[in-house]
């Protein structure tokens, strides 16, 4: 007799828990998180090309295929005998470097920068001590509030972005 009084509440319960089995489904699949992620490549490798012809030297900066999207700047130096002048379709002056006019992405080079050597010696003497040190810059190309990029003339020089080794599986 207790069996018969018991078994109407243990199909009841029975059924409580069959009914919220959909409910505790719905709980796991909407809240679950998964551990884990893809590393981003923050870096960038660039490298410069140099060459020398008729007093005249040509400049390019090379970016390696996986880096990401940079400004560039470049400087020339050369000593107090002689000056330098410069001249490129997609570089600008200012503060005394040429700035890449456009973004340099992975795989890509630059349009070259040409630096004139000026006052160049009529007849040149084969021991005259003469060199031109290039150097070159490069940083993470810069985005407005808009997502575009911003001219790298404007772009904050001294910034750093974090990169580095990091755990991201948790």
């Amino acid at each position: 007799m207790k069996l018969r009084s018991i078994l109407p509440a243990i199909i009841a319960v029975g059924f409580v828990c069959i009914s919220s089995v959909s409910n505790a489904n719905a709980y796991f699949t909407t809240y679950v998180t998964a551990k884990g992620g893809y590393a981003v490549n923050w870096k960038h490798e660039e490298h410069i090309d140099e060459s020398f012809e008729d007093w005249n030297k040509y400049v390019t900066i090379t970016s390696k295929p996986e880096s990401i999207p940079v400004f560039v700047r470049v400087k020339a130096f050369s000593g107090s005998t002689y000056s330098l002048s410069y001249s490129g379709n997609e570089w600008t002056e200012n503060g005394g470097y040429y700035y890449y006019n456009n973004v340099l992405n992975g795989g890509e080079t630059t349009s070259a920068l040409r630096v004139f050597i000026d006052n160049i010696p009529t007849n040149p003497q084969k021991k005259e001590n003469f060199n031109v040190v290039v150097i070159y810059e490069t940083i993470p190309a810069q985005f407005d509030e808009e997502g575009k990029f911003i001219s790298p003339v404007l772009a904050d020089w001294t910034k750093e972005i974090a990169s580095g080794e990091e755990n991201i599986d948790g």
